[in-house]
């Protein structure tokens, strides 16, 4: 009994001891390792075929001709990404990985249709890698989620970097997206991504693509020179556009188009492109903030169904802002200046001239007047920018100068009005007309309009939700006259009711017919003499810095902030016309815009010389006196222009103090 009891023991002993055993050969084993190529296996597959999970393999500087299948999680690092290349001798792809959480560093990676094939997977790391010659693509996820693409160059292959088929989660930042013949980053068919921080230049196809993939945020890239659009977000909702430098690309700058919830494109740099600098075919759109400049078509271009058109800098572009075929848009504090044509409305139905526009927008400096349903008004006013009457009835217009924009005026459902002593000048359309019947409108010159009159009746017969043709007057009688028009080739050889009567009157001998219903019957052949009201100065609010002066010191600047009123916006002040009590000229630069003394009013900073602003001190005070008082107090005026000319002027005291020489004082002294 005893001895069968010691034997007991002893097995369960030793069966302990054989667990023990094999525990721990089993967490010798699942520690992760380092694996070395060439040095343990001649090949990176081989190294991955002996592998356990989370080992690391490094591979030493040289060139590999493999196609890597990646079926393990584990981490490739390459000894330096510029010498340590895996080329795929022109097959499908250089490297395919199934496995979860693959890390791939520094490597180059090379000739085969795709470079690095991430294929239903997910949490990986690709970074600081050479993506390169890849005839279809550098990068390639399918399926493949909660990946980080970071700090890679990719260059000349088909498409740079492709997201597709549900691949969502992914960050892609910090990478160099360049020279491929297709786009540069394309995420398709949900495919919710961050594109962050990316250079992307100089490919083939559009720079940034989304298709279908909802809630891609793209933000602080830099998107230039592409073949086709910079930024094209297609079908997908509430993607957030933010904060890119678009430039210079074929087509649009920043598209977003064919989606049902709304876009945020804000914050963006968008200039040069070929075609529109922002497009918006999409509804609810928030467009704000942006600086759209020099692009060869449109600044901002939206056809769209609701959307907000905010905060935007739209300079020097072919078209500044063009509302399509819209419904119920809302626009503020946008700010365009310098574009050829500034602002415009299309449409052909009046919901299509519905919208939200109100004075805070500015064309050169002058606010938009954007009137509907009003009625028994009188405007005149040297100080607008541009003028749309919808839905209106009995009003007179009178003593402008409508410049630079789509549309002179826009009479839209407009009604028994009086347009008279207008300068319309280089515009689209001198008069944009859309159902407006019994105005009259004569003793206005019309001046190198592309189209001095255009009736959206006229695509009544092509179009047919057009209305009917508009019928209007076109001349005061005789001899009161018409309209100048710089299009006009008549002569005035006759005069008289019916230009029959032997002697010029001023007025041409043949009718200058708009269409078969609309003619001015009396064509005055010089500009009908329009006296604008002088523009009142504006009174600026001035601060100057230093306010106390030493008159011998030798700082650099004499610092003016300068504030304008409601109404104005100090960013259309033209700089070049800013001076100093009509003699110092302000400095071209530095110039800031801001709020100096936080008042919550946007104020300019400009700066002027201080030698040159003591010089003058000096050259216009009396010095002795200023020795006697210690310190005398000076005004000094600012004075200026915005860029259509309407002058501001403002004042501020500053304190002046010139200290005595020593050697003077000892003198004073001793006397």
């Amino acid at each position: 009994m005893y001895e069968k009891a010691v034997s007991g023991i002893m097995l369960m002993i030793l069966f302990i001891c054989l667990l023990s055993v094999a525990l721990n050969i089993q967490l010798v084993k699942s520690e992760p390792g380092t694996i070395i190529v060439p040095d343990d296996y001649p090949t990176i597959q081989e190294a991955i075929n002996n592998a356990n999970e989370g080992d690391t393999i490094y591979v030493s500087a040289g060139t590999y001709y493999e196609n890597v299948v990646v079926n393990k999680t584990v981490s490739l690092v390459g000894e330096n990404k510029s010498t340590t290349i895996i080329d795929g001798k022109g097959m499908a792809y250089v490297i395919n990985v199934t496995a979860n959480k693959v890390n791939i560093s520094e490597f180059t990676i090379r000739n085969a249709d795709t470079g690095l094939y991430l294929w239903h997977s997910g949490g990986h790391n690709i970074s600081y890698n050479t993506i390169i010659n890849n005839s279809q693509c550098g990068i390639h996820l399918r399926t493949s989620i909660d990946n980080i693409i970071a700090n890679n160059w990719v260059e000349n292959n088909g498409n740079g970097i492709e997201l597709k088929d549900y691949s969502s989660g992914n960050t892609i930042i910090n990478n160099t997206v360049i020279n491929n013949s297709a786009d540069g980053i394309m995420i398709w068919w949900y495919s919710t991504s961050i594109v962050e921080k990316n250079l992307v230049k100089n490919n083939n196809g559009e720079g940034v693509l989304v298709y279908r993939s909802s809630y891609t945020k793209i933000t602080g890239n830099i998107v230039i020179n592409n073949s086709g659009m910079g930024i094209w977000v297609r079908d997908s909702d509430y993607p957030i556009i933010s904060n890119n430098t678009v430039a210079h690309n074929g087509i649009d700058g920043i598209s977003v188009s064919l989606a049902y919830y709304p876009a945020t494109v804000s914050n963006n740099e968008v200039r040069g492109n070929g075609r529109a600098g922002i497009y918006s075919y999409i509804s609810n759109c928030y467009v704000e903030r942006n600086n759209v400049t020099e692009n060869r078509e449109e600044g901002i271009i939206f056809y769209a169904s609701g959307g907000y058109i905010t905060n935007n800098i739209v300079h020097k572009n072919v078209k500044g802002i063009y509302l399509s075929f819209s419904l119920y848009l809302s626009l503020a504090n946008n700010i365009l200046n310098q574009n050829v044509y500034n602002f415009g409305v299309y449409g052909a139905d009046l919901r299509e001239f519905i919208h939200s526009i109100d004075q805070s927008n500015t064309v050169n400096g002058k606010p938009i007047y954007y009137l509907i349903n009003k009625n028994s008004l009188v405007i005149d006013s040297a100080n607008i920018g541009f003028l749309a009457l919808v839905n209106c009835t009995s009003i007179l217009v009178q003593n402008l100068n409508l410049t630079n924009n789509l549309q002179g005026i826009l009479l839209a459902n407009t009604k028994n009005s009086t347009i008279c002593n207008i300068n319309f000048s280089n515009n689209l359309y001198g008069i944009y007309i859309r159902d407006s019947n019994g105005n009259f409108i004569y003793h206005n010159n019309f001046i190198n309009n592309a189209y001095q009159v255009y009736d959206m009746g006229w695509l009544k017969a092509h179009y047919s939700e057009a209305p009917l043709p508009s019928l209007n007057t076109w001349d005061d009688g005789y001899s009161s006259g018409g309209n100048y028009w710089s299009d006009y080739n008549g002569t005035d050889w006759y005069s008289g009711v019916y230009q029959n009567e032997t002697g010029s009157d001023g007025i041409g001998d043949t009718p200058y017919v708009i269409d078969e219903n609309n003619i001015d019957h009396y064509p005055l052949m010089t500009p009908y003499a329009i006296t604008p009201p002088v523009p009142s100065v504006i009174n600026a609010t001035i601060d100057i810095n230093p306010k106390a002066l030493n008159l011998r010191s030798r700082g650099k600047w004499i610092t003016a902030y300068i504030e304008l009123p409601e109404g104005y916006d100090v960013r259309d002040i033209n700089v070049s016309t800013v001076m100093l009590n009509d003699t110092i000229s302000a400095e071209p630069r530095p110039i800031a815009v801001g709020d100096y003394d936080e008042d919550g009013i946007t104020d300019l900073m400009v700066k002027f010389d201080r030698a040159k602003v003591i010089r003058y001190i000096l050259d216009n005070i009396d010095i002795v006196r200023l020795y006697e008082k210690k310190f005398m107090t000076m005004t000094l005026t600012v004075t200026g222009k915005l860029y259509d000319g309407t002058p501001f002027q403002g004042t501020a005291a500053i304190r002046l103090i010139m200290p005595m020489p020593i050697g003077l004082r000892r003198h004073i002294f001793l006397i």
